[in-house]
């Protein structure tokens, strides 16, 4: 018996309600201003327009789709946000926080006490109050229990002192959610970690932004120079942070239909640069294009399928799986960023000229951006470790 992948018509109407709304919303003149959410939406030229789209989308209830009631959300389906999601990112529209919309949100729903969820969640929903992460460290990535930011008890909380590294936006946004070190005397040291969430105007931050590849300074270090933060800044209970990150990070690495759907869109792009030039008879070419829709289709499919296995209740696979679809979206990408400049060649770089360059080098930016993709949120080769042991039930080494 064939599968049949179809959407409900309340789900189509939707996607072009959003569409509706996109379309209308941004400035004609921006080809895909967002590539890569870490780094793109915090950019000088897209940061006003992302403040004003997410209070837009909040309005609507777009940002809180999936969120219970109490929470101000919807309790809309998890294909509706995927539906969503799509719509966002095959248009490169800014307005989605991934860290307060994706991440923190759907963790103080989990396990946060009443007052953080009043607190924190509403203004998330409306697009008011912008997220990043620390969790990285010059001697903290992959190995995140290698955390050395301490946070030691004083007064009515918390002093923090240490240094965060990669933290995405943090020059631009208003909190941060962090992974520090409250016990460096456990012998196993992912049990002295807690997890805070912390007002960037806090006295004794200093951020400073990180040039990149890209011609950006969207990456950040951050220093904590006796920085304070109260009891009500933490988040699952004192030295219970590690468990508080696994589920975190099982949030951030859940069905990622957006990285597909923005191949979709450049898939579409070049197809027509290539027709206009007639290369699309070209064996090779055809060839290549076939490669890219391969992965592109795989990418979507491997993605809906986590969504399915989290609404059948099949969490233990759902999470090998997250590992799975991500591995895959990242590396494809980078194989699929790759091609296409092979085919269009150096013009697939020139910006700002219409008549030379393809997008305005939108492209090029994004082959460069899918060497950060296999990075961030873990690893390929972490990804593979927990396939190997939660997917195949392999021994750990």
């Amino acid at each position: 018996m064939a599968m049949r992948f179809t959407f409900t018509k309340e789900q189509e109407e939707f996607r072009k309600e959003v569409r509706r709304f996109l379309e209308a919303e941004m400035p004609p003149e921006l080809i895909m201003p967002v590539i890569n959410l870490a780094e793109d939406l915090y950019r000088d030229d897209i940061w006003e327009l992302h403040k004003v789209m997410a209070r837009k989308i909040g309005e609507r209830g777009w940002l809180s789709l999936t969120w219970p009631r109490e929470c101000g959300g919807m309790e809309a389906d998890e294909i509706m946000s995927c539906v969503f999601q799509e719509e966002m990112r095959y248009h490169g529209a800014p307005g989605w926080d991934p860290q307060g919309v994706s991440m923190v949100a759907p963790l103080l729903i989990q396990f946060g006490t009443e007052e953080q969820k009043k607190k924190h969640i509403p203004p998330i929903a409306r697009g008011e109050v912008f997220w990043c992460e620390g969790y990285s460290e010059p001697n903290a990535g992959s190995d995140l229990a290698s955390v050395r930011t301490t946070a030691v008890e004083g007064g009515d909380g918390f002093v923090i002192n240490g240094q965060k590294l990669w933290t995405s936006g943090a020059h631009k946004t208003d909190w941060c959610h962090m992974l520090v070190r409250t016990d460096p005397e456990v012998p196993k040291k992912h049990r002295g970690l807690t997890y805070l969430l912390l007002d960037m105007q806090t006295e004794g931050i200093t951020v400073r932004p990180i040039m990149d590849m890209c011609g950006g300074a969207t990456l950040c270090e951050v220093f904590f120079d006796n920085v304070k933060v109260p009891y009500d800044g933490v988040v699952g209970g004192v030295n219970n942070g590690w468990q508080m990150a696994m589920a975190l990070l099982n949030f951030e690495r859940s069905a990622d239909v957006g990285g597909a759907a923005m191949m979709r869109r450049f898939f579409e792009l070049i197809t027509d640069y290539l027709n206009n030039r007639g290369l699309l008879s070209d064996p090779t070419v055809q060839h290549r294009l076939a490669d890219i829709f391969i992965d592109m289709e795989t990418s979507r499919l491997m993605a809906y399928r986590l969504v399915s296995l989290a609404k059948a209740g099949a969490k233990a696979e759902a999470s090998a799986h997250a590992s799975m679809s991500k591995l895959f979206g990242s590396e494809a990408g980078q194989r699929v960023a790759n091609t296409m400049l092979n085919l269009i060649g150096s013009c697939g770089q020139i910006e700002n000229d219409p008549e030379l360059g393809v997008l305005q080098g939108r492209i090029g930016h994004w082959y460069f951006q899918t060497y950060t993709n296999t990075l961030a949120r873990g690893t390929s080769e972490i990804q593979r470790n927990i396939l190997a042991t939660r997917g195949l039930g392999l021994p750990r080494g």
